[in-house]
């Protein structure tokens, strides 16, 4: 996730200063775009396709990094269960169920799942 959103900041670093896009008689071309939030048609500016040129140098630094370097494998941690309280038994907890089919749960009823 972390290369993917380099990739996106670098792709929009590079695309900034592209400039509008003219017709063959030289005026700035635009688009109709609908706004849903004013409820209005509105110009927006069509601008000059991106330039990718710089992918291929990024693939390549890419990739001589990948054969000269490797990192150690980073340890997972279990993280376990997020409640700042520990569960209480299953059929306890079934006991206190109550549903607006039923007043209260029959244990002959249940299966668990453990």
């Amino acid at each position: 996730m972390n290369c993917r959103t380099t990739i996106a900041v670098i792709d929009h670093n590079m695309g900034l200063n592209r400039g509008h896009k003219l017709d063959k008689d030289g005026k700035l071309m635009y688009k109709k775009v609908y706004s849903k939030v004013s409820s209005q048609w509105i110009p927006k500016a069509v601008y000059n396709p991106k330039n990718y040129l710089w992918m291929p140098m990024l693939m390549k630094m890419c990739v001589v990094q990948k054969e000269a370097t490797t990192l150690p494998p980073v340890p997972v941690k279990d993280r376990g269960n997020i409640a700042p309280v520990p569960a209480p038994p299953t059929r306890e907890m079934i006991s206190k169920l109550i549903s607006r089919f039923r007043k209260a749960y029959d244990d002959s009823l249940c299966t668990l799942k453990y």
